[in-house]
C-alpha cells in the first residue's frame, strides 16, 4: 500500500520548508509527495527545484485555486492512499506510519486526522478546554512541546498555567456555541454536517480514543483511497474567491452518501495558519458563505434550516453595525449578493 501526500501551496516558502522537514522526520516516509504550485509562483518553483531532501517529491503547476490544484494532485499521484494536508502544518512524527497501519487493519475508505489549530488555541471564543487538558497531560511529548511553544509565541496569555483565565475563555466559548445553536442550528452532536449546510465542531481529542464516526473532513488533514476520490474530486465551481470556503464540507457531503468517514485520534497535526497571500474581501467572503453552504444544504440538509441560518447570519451582522459599521455593511452586502447569486446554482 503506497501513500502519496498532496500539498497545494502558494508563496509560503518558510512554512512549506517546515512541512517538508516534518515529513522527512516521519517514522515511515510517504512513497511520494506531490506539491501543487500556482503557475505565477516563481519563488516556490525555484525553492522546490533546489530542495535537498531524501523524499521523493514531484511538483506540478496550476492556474487555478486549491480545488483545481488538489484535483490535479489526485490525477498525478501514484499512491493507493492519498493524504491531503496544507503547506503550513506540522505532522506528529508517527502520522504516516499510523495512517498506513489503520488502512491495512481496518475496512476504512475515508479517514480524518485530528487538527490542533493555533488560532483555536489562542482565540478566547474558540478555545476548547479539552484540548488544553490533553496538551498538559502530554507536555513531555516532543510534538506537544512544539504546540506549547507555538501557543507561548502567539499568545500573551499563559493559559496552560492560568486556570481562571482558561475558565473565563471557556465560558465565552460556551456563549458563542449557544448563539451558533440558535443561528445555524448546530445542536450538541459533534462532527456532523448540519441541515443548514454548516457543520458542528469535531469531538475534543480527550472525548474519544482511536476511531470515531464523523460526517466531514478537514481539507487539510485527511486521507482517502485514490479510487474513491477519483469518483468525486473537489468541486471547482466553488472557487469564487482566491481562496476556497467550504469545499471540504461539500466534498464530505457527497462522499458521505456512500462511504463512512472516521476521525482518528492517532493522526495528529498542528495547523500554524500562515497568513494568506491574498487580502480577504469580506463582501466576497460572505457571498461565498451564502452560496457554498446552500450547495451543502441541498446535499445533506433542508431549505428551512438553510434560510434560518441566512436570517441568523444577517441579524448577527446588523448587531455589529454600531461597533464596526464599514465591515458589517460590507458583509451585509455580501449576504445580499449571495442570495441574488443563488438563482444561478442548480
Amino acid at each position: 500500500m503506497e501513500v502519496s501526500v498532496i500539498i497545494p501551496t502558494r508563496e509560503r516558502i518558510h512554512f512549506l520548508q517546515k512541512c517538508i522537514d516534518c515529513l522527512q522526520l516521519q517514522t515511515k516516509k510517504p512513497e511520494e509527495i506531490v506539491i501543487i504550485i500556482h503557475e505565477d509562483d516563481e519563488e516556490t518553483n525555484k525553492f522546490i527545484k533546489n530542495l535537498n531532501t531524501n523524499l521523493f517529491i514531484r511538483y506540478f503547476k496550476t492556474d487555478g485555486g486549491s480545488c483545481k490544484g488538489r484535483n490535479l494532485g489526485i490525477e498525478k499521484s501514484k499512491g493507493d492512499i492519498l493524504v491531503f494536508i496544507e503547506d503550513d502544518v506540522i505532522l506528529e512524527k508517527t502520522y504516516i506510519e499510523k495512517l498506513n497501519n489503520i488502512f491495512k487493519k481496518e475496512y476504512i475508505d475515508v479517514l480524518a486526522g485530528y487538527t490542533f489549530d493555533i488560532v483555536d488555541l489562542t482565540s478566547p471564543l474558540l478555545i476548547r478546554k479539552g484540548e488544553f487538558d490533553y496538551i498538559k497531560e502530554n507536555k513531555e511529548n516532543k510534538f506537544f512541546k512544539l504546540i506549547i511553544d507555538e501557543i507561548s509565541r502567539t499568545s500573551s496569555d499563559d493559559l496552560l498555567n492560568n486556570n481562571k483565565k482558561l475558565l473565563l475563555y471557556t465560558l465565552s466559548k460556551f456563549l458563542r456555541d449557544f448563539l451558533k445553536i440558535i443561528i445555524i442550528q448546530e445542536g450538541i452532536k459533534k462532527g456532523k454536517i448540519l441541515a443548514s449546510g454548516y457543520r458542528s465542531q469535531m469531538p475534543d481529542i480527550n472525548e474519544f480514543n482511536g476511531l470515531i464516526k464523523v460526517e466531514w473532513v478537514n481539507g487539510g488533514n485527511f486521507a482517502i483511497k485514490k479510487d474513491i476520490i477519483l469518483k468525486y474530486k473537489f468541486n471547482e465551481n466553488m472557487e469564487t474567491l482566491p481562496y476556497v470556503l467550504g469545499e471540504d464540507l461539500e466534498l464530505s457531503a457527497r462522499i458521505g452518501k456512500e462511504h463512512e468517514i472516521y476521525l482518528s485520534s492517532d493522526l495528529k497535526l498542528l495547523h500554524l495558519r500562515s497568513p494568506l497571500g491574498v487580502k480577504i474581501n469580506q463582501r466576497q467572503r460572505f457571498m461565498s458563505m451564502v452560496t457554498n453552504f446552500y450547495r451543502i444544504a441541498n446535499l445533506r440538509g433542508n431549505k428551512f434550516a438553510y434560510w434560518w441560518s441566512v436570517i441568523g447570519l444577517t441579524i448577527s451582522r446588523i448587531v455589529l453595525l454600531p461597533f464596526s459599521f464599514k465591515t458589517a455593511v460590507s458583509e451585509l452586502k455580501g449576504i445580499k449578493d449571495g442570495i441574488v447569486e443563488l438563482r444561478n446554482i442548480k
